[in-house]
Order: C-alpha cells, then structure tokens, then sequence
C-alpha cells in the first residue's frame, strides 16, 4: 500500500493541540477529512500526538461508501398529449 502525506504546518492546522498532547482516533480522523486509520496515525506520529482510544465505525465514512441505489434507464412513452 502506498501511503502518501502532504506535509501541513501544525501550528496552523491543529492550534488546540500541542506536541504530546492526547487525543482520541476518531476525533482525529474527522479533523484529518476522515483519512484511512493508518494515514492517520502516521500523520499523528509526525506531528508528536498520543492518539488514544479505538477505532470506530465511521458513519460519514460508510455513508460516502455507500451504493446508491439503480435507477431504471426504461422510459415510458406518454401515450396522449400532456400526459
């Protein structure tokens, strides 16, 4: 799996956030725009935070996951005018 990560100032992104500080997974994954868990905690690594806490399930995740449901393609021809 090829993980790539852009670089942010974390000053800028996480300014509630120090260096050591401890935060839970999940509220990290939603500040990472809900990243995989492992980009997630690569990126927490970087920027020195303790991530705490298991992980979820994600209902913004599986919601974007989601299939959404077949549309039928068949038109149905008016028979009368207006109609």
């Amino acid at each position: 799996m090829c993980i790539k990560l852009f670089l942010v100032d974390h000053d800028v992104a996480t300014p509630a956030l120090s260096k050591n500080s401890k935060i839970s997974y999940n509220e990290l994954h939603g500040k990472f725009g809900h990243a995989h868990e492992e980009c997630v905690r690569v990126m927490a690594k970087r920027i020195k935070l303790c991530v705490t806490g298991k992980v979820e399930k994600c209902e913004d995740c599986t919601i974007g996951k989601a299939k959404q449901a077949n549309i039928s393609k068949e038109v149905d021809q008016a028979s009368k005018l207006g109609e």
